[in-house]
């Protein structure tokens, strides 16, 4: 498994962004190292990637008489804003 050749095919298996990330912060030298680094990698990544996608909703409320007043970008909640909610 910690042949040279085995890891570079799996680490050629990966994302390249992910393969570079994992050799820029760990370095890993062994299939172990590698499979552990790759998971931690990905785990930030979705994570990042979350917090990212999640921001950036435009909040819009109607006033009374049908004007609108925007308050600016709000945080979403999990599986979307609900309408009819003051949070």
């Amino acid at each position: 498994m910690n042949d040279h050749t085995n890891l570079r095919t799996f680490a050629l298996g990966l994302p390249q962004s992910l393969a570079d990330a994992c050799i820029k912060m760990e370095n890993p030298e062994t299939y172990k190292q590698w499979r552990a680094t790759v998971q931690r990698q990905q785990k930030i990544y979705l994570k990042t990637k979350s917090l990212h996608s999640e921001y950036g909703t435009f909040n819009n409320r109607t006033q009374g008489q049908g004007q609108r007043q925007t308050s600016g970008w709000v945080w979403r909640h999990p599986g979307g804003n609900n309408p009819g909610s003051n949070n």
